[in-house]
């Protein structure tokens, strides 16, 4: 009886277990996903239209310590933002998916949605929102001289400021001399008004930005201009464009540098028919010369800055600009050279016809006495009207660069015009044998010629380049130059005593000499640096400003060496000479003119 009960009862049990375990295996196979919590965090709380902004989502189990995989979508108010579903990627041992993004000005609502995957549930972060103000904007304003008389663009350009980014839209309102125009910003920030003004007459001109949703409104400063002659003349602070120690490298032996002058310190983007430079060639691992020539065109044969091996050496230059806004520099020369650049001011395009304005040339050699030398304390009687491209009248002055070699004594060069007696001042000072060169401007005898006179007990080879003209006539115009017969306006020789190290001299120009006691915006100088006790240079600049980083004059110890110099004059009306030199050194002025302001 008992064995007869037992069997039923084991398979009973049997029957039992099987479908216990049948059903363990159903409830596996439907397990519900691990649920998971999306997290969504910003690196910029506060960002500003066109600043890049991460957002980050981190996608975890909960419970659990999975990793997530599948995607994340970033959505703003419910719409998904470019490029908005990222993978997920194990970062530091965590799920994590990141989008990289702008925004427009005004409050977001953004959120993180999870896709989930095969074993872990959907989820969404909590709607954070987001504030995105609008990026603020600077406008500037330029007037820049045309072609015609009095002809101007006034440009104003609206600018984002950094971390904001994008083109602003909307209206830029010119206020010039109390008048208003209103014009649409182009697709690059940019609105402009061409205006003529009579010449020589004072503007102001003010821009102001209206603003859109997106950037802030701005307002430029106040730009006053006086409305310049064509040919006239604008004084800049010396500013530097090239330096090729520190940007290109040196200029190869017989190679070209192109410098964009145009938009450059201080020159406006165009209505330029000429640049005021210094050039200084240093660090010529050989003998040669630098040869200043507009842009895209022909080298002429001219130089303009000699040096030998090694030496630092300056000199004034005023250069054509070509086409494209640029000045090459051409290395005459076997071995490289460094070049540094300062420009000193710009002379405005157009047809020049009233007194005082400069006429540009194309550099054209008007005088080379090789094989025949100058004799000692002779002159050499040049005809520069009627040649070279300067009229045949109506002219006061020229602007030549005069080169001396092969002295067989050391001495002096004084350029001034026929017919006149020959001035204390010097022009070009030289050494045996060196071969030297500097800008002068040389007022025009009333037979057209200018005379040059060799200052030494030696013989001496000259040559001259011309590179411009001034029209006769009494200056009235902004801008107009005032040709002076040469006068000596420092000798510190006979004055003061030599410039300390470091130290400066003022000189007053204002009212001295034939310079008008006011309304001079600048004077030309021929300044010469003698017996100084260390090597070093010369600054020259406005009184009462900033001294510029530029120099323009280099000498070694000992040496005489003038320089050619454009000078703003400060509103006291006198300059300041710099000596930048660990020992003293005198210095000599001479008068050639005065610019308008």
């Amino acid at each position: 009886m008992t064995s007869i009960l037992r069997r039923p009862t084991r398979l009973l049990f049997a029957l039992v277990g099987a479908v216990a375990l049948l059903g363990a295996g159903v409830v596996d196979a439907s397990a519900a996903p691990v649920a998971t919590q999306t997290s969504l965090v910003t690196t910029v709380a506060n960002p500003v239209v066109g600043q890049q902004v991460k957002l980050k989502s981190v996608v975890s189990e909960s419970p659990g310590t999975g990793l997530p995989t599948g995607n994340v979508t970033f959505t703003d108010s419910g719409v998904t933002l470019p490029g908005g579903t990222v993978a997920l990627s194990t970062i530091n041992g965590q799920s994590e998916a990141i989008l990289t993004t702008t925004f427009t000005a005004g409050s977001h609502s953004l959120q993180a949605t999870y896709s989930g995957d095969t074993n872990n549930a959907v989820s969404s972060s909590p709607i954070m929102s987001l504030p995105v103000g609008q990026a603020l904007t600077t406008t500037t304003v330029t007037a820049a001289q045309r072609t015609a008389p009095g002809a101007y663009r006034i440009d104003g350009l609206v600018a984002v400021v950094k971390p904001g980014v994008g083109v602003p839209t909307g209206n830029a309102t010119f206020t010039i001399d109390g008048v208003q125009t209103i014009l649409p910003l182009d697709a690059n920030g940019h609105a402009h008004v061409d205006q003529t003004f009579t010449v020589g007459t004072s503007h102001t001109v003010t821009v102001a930005y209206s603003g859109d949703p997106n950037f802030a409104a701005s307002s430029s400063t106040q730009l006053t201009f006086v409305a310049a002659i064509p040919g006239g003349f604008t004084s800049l602070p010396s500013t530097r464009l090239l330096d090729t120690r520190i940007t290109g490298g040196p200029i190869p032996a017989r190679g070209t540098r192109s410098l964009m002058v145009l938009g450059a310190g201080g020159v406006p983007v165009s209505g330029v028919s000429a640049v005021v430079l210094n050039v200084t060639a240093t660090g010529g691992t050989a003998s040669g010369f630098i040869t200043a020539f507009a842009g895209l065109t022909s080298q002429p044969t001219a130089s303009n800055l000699n040096f030998t091996k090694g030496e630092t050496i300056a000199n004034l230059v005023v250069a054509q600009v070509g086409s494209d806004g640029t000045v090459s520099f051409y290395n005459g020369s076997a071995g490289t050279t460094q070049l540094v650049v300062d420009v000193e001011g710009y002379h405005a395009a157009g047809a020049p016809s009233l007194p005082g304005a400069f006429v540009t040339l194309t550099s054209a050699r008007l005088l080379d006495t090789r094989p025949t030398a100058v004799l000692p304390r002779g002159k050499v009687v040049l005809q520069v009207t009627g040649t070279g491209g300067v009229l045949a009248s109506g002219v006061s002055a020229v602007v030549l660069n005069v080169t001396t070699t092969m002295g067989t004594a050391g001495g002096y060069v004084t350029v001034y015009p026929n017919l006149t007696t020959a001035p204390t001042a010097s022009n070009l000072n030289y050494s045996k044998g060196q071969t030297i060169a500097n800008l002068v401007v040389a007022q025009v005898g009333s037979d057209g010629k200018v005379d040059f006179y060799n200052g030494s007990t030696g013989t001496t080879q000259l040559i001259a380049d011309v590179e411009g003209y001034y029209i006769a006539g009494v200056p009235s115009a902004s801008g107009a130059f005032g040709a002076l017969p040469s006068s000596r306006l420092l000798d510190t020789r006979n004055t003061t005593g030599p410039v300390a190290a470091r130290g400066t001299v003022h000189v007053m120009v204002a009212g001295i000499a034939g310079v008008p006691a006011t309304g001079v915006s600048a004077v030309v100088l021929n300044l010469t640096a003698t017996e100084g006790a260390a090597s070093g240079y010369i600054t020259a600049y406005a009184t009462g400003t900033s001294q510029p980083a530029g120099s323009n004059l280099n000498f070694v110890k000992g040496q005489t060496i003038p320089n050619l110099v454009v000078v703003p004059v400060g509103a006291d009306g006198s300059i300041t000479l710099y000596n930048g030199s660990t020992g003293t050194t005198q210095l000599i002025a001479d008068l050639a003119g005065y610019f308008l302001a």
